[in-house]
């Protein structure tokens, strides 16, 4: 496994996450 490519994928999920909670906090339904 490529470490550079399984961090950027965490990454990625992390800040996918991120964006969905600060929208649900945000009270909208997308």
């Amino acid at each position: 496994a490529h470490a550079g490519a399984a961090m950027a994928r965490l990454g990625e999920a992390a800040t996918l996450q991120r964006r969905q909670h600060a929208m649900y906090k945000g009270g909208r339904s997308y």
